[in-house]
C-alpha cells in the first residue's frame, strides 16, 4: 500500500484491516495452493509496481520467478497475470516504451512454463508419456451443474467420468461435449431456470463472508474433531460460528462497499487514470467471469 500509494492513513486501514480479516487465521488450516499462490502473486503485485512507478528492470526477474511458482501452485493465478499483461498493454500505449513490450513477454513466459515443467517432469519419473487430461471443459459442466448442495461448486464430475468410461479420453471428451451442451441449452431454453441459478451461484460464491474457513478445519464425518469447548462452537456450528459469520458479513460489507465507492470516486469524480487501481478492476471482474461459469467456491475467491 506504501508502495503504491504514499498514504501514511491509508497504511494504517491496510494494517487494522488485515488483523481484522479473521478468515485469513482460519485459512492456516487450508492445505491447497490459495494461500502460498496468493504470497507469490502479492510478492509479484510489489515488483510490478516498483517497476511501472520507477522503470526499474531488475523486476523482470522476481515478477518472473514469483508468477512462475504462483501458477505452478494454483493455475487460477493465471487471471492474476492476464490483469497484469492488460496493465502492460495500457502503459505501453500511454508512453511507447519497449520495456512493458517486454516485461509482457516475461510474464507469459513465467505463466506457460508450470505445465510444462509438471509434465516433463512426470515423464522423467515414470518413463511414460503423459496421457492427455481431461478436458477443461469439464470444470464449466460443473460449474454450469446443479447437483450439489450449491449451484456450480465441486460435485465429483471431473473425477466421475473419466471413471465411469474406462479412462477413454476420446469417449470423455465426447462425454464432456454433450454434457456441456446439453446444460448450455437447458438454460438458455429456460430463461427463469437460467436466471435463478446464476443468482444462487453468485450468491454461494460471492455472499457466503466466511469464505468456508471454517469449513477446512476438522471435520467430524472424516473423523476429525476440535477438542475445545471453544473451538466446538466453531467448528460444530455452535454460537461462536453464529458470531463469526455476523462479524464476517458486516466486515466484508465495509470492505466492498467502501471499494465499490473508491471505484466510484477515482473513475468519475477524479478521473483517475492509475494504473494500479485499473489493474484491481480488471483483476476482480476476470474473476467474477471466471466464476461465473467455471466450477466454484466460497474458498476459491479468498484470494481477491
Amino acid at each position: 500500500a506504501n508502495k503504491a500509494f504514499q498514504n501514511r492513513l491509508l497504511n494504517n486501514y491496510v494494517i487494522i484491516f488485515s488483523f481484522l480479516f479473521l478468515p485469513s487465521l482460519f485459512m492456516i488450516l487450508w492445505g491447497y495452493g490459495d494461500i502460498p499462490g496468493l504470497l507469490f502473486v502479492l510478492f509479484s503485485l510489489y515488483c510490478f509496481i516498483e517497476f511501472i512507478k520507477n522503470d526499474n528492470l531488475l523486476m523482470f526477474y522476481p515478477i518472473f520467478i514469483s508468477l512462475f511458482l504462483a501458477v505452478l501452485v494454483r493455475s487460477n493465478y493465471l487471471i492474476f497475470a492476464i490483469a497484469l499483461i492488460s496493465c502492460l498493454i495500457i502503459k505501453f500505449f500511454e508512453n511507447k516504451k519497449f520495456h512493458s513490450v517486454l516485461m509482457g513477454g516475461i510474464i507469459i513466459l513465467s505463466i506457460s512454463l508450470p505445465g510444462l515443467i509438471i509434465s516433463s517432469y512426470y515423464r522423467q519419473i515414470e518413463h511414460v508419456a503423459i496421457p492427455p487430461s481431461i478436458p477443461t471443459s469439464a470444470w464449466i459442466v460443473m460449474g454450469l451443474n446443479d447437483k450439489a448442495g450449491t449451484p456450480g461448486y465441486w460435485d465429483g464430475y471431473t473425477t466421475l467420468v473419466p471413471v465411469n468410461n474406462g479412462y477413454n479420453m476420446n469417449k470423455i471428451e465426447g462425454i464432456v461435449k454433450s454434457d456441456l451442451e446439453n446444460r448450455i441449452s437447458i438454460l438458455t431454453e429456460n430463461p427463469n431456470l437460467a436466471i435463478e441459478f446464476f443468482i444462487s451461484k453468485l450468491k454461494g460464491t460471492w455472499n457466503e463472508s466466511t469464505f468456508q474457513s471454517v469449513y477446512v478445519g476438522p471435520m467430524s464425518e472424516r473423523g476429525q474433531f476440535a477438542h475445545t469447548e471453544f473451538l466446538k462452537g466453531f467448528y460444530e456450528n455452535g454460537k461462536n460460528y453464529e458470531v463469526y459469520n455476523y462479524y464476517c458479513s458486516i466486515l466484508v460489507s465495509v470492505i466492498l462497499i467502501t471499494c465499490l465507492f473508491a471505484v466510484v470516486y477515482e473513475m468519475f469524480f477524479k478521473k483517475s487514470t492509475n494504473i494500479l487501481i485499473i489493474f484491481t478492476q480488471i483483476y476482480i471482474i476476470g474473476d467474477f467471469i471466471f466464476h461465473l461459469f467455471w466450477e466454484t467456491k466460497s474458498s476459491y475467491v479468498y484470494p481477491y
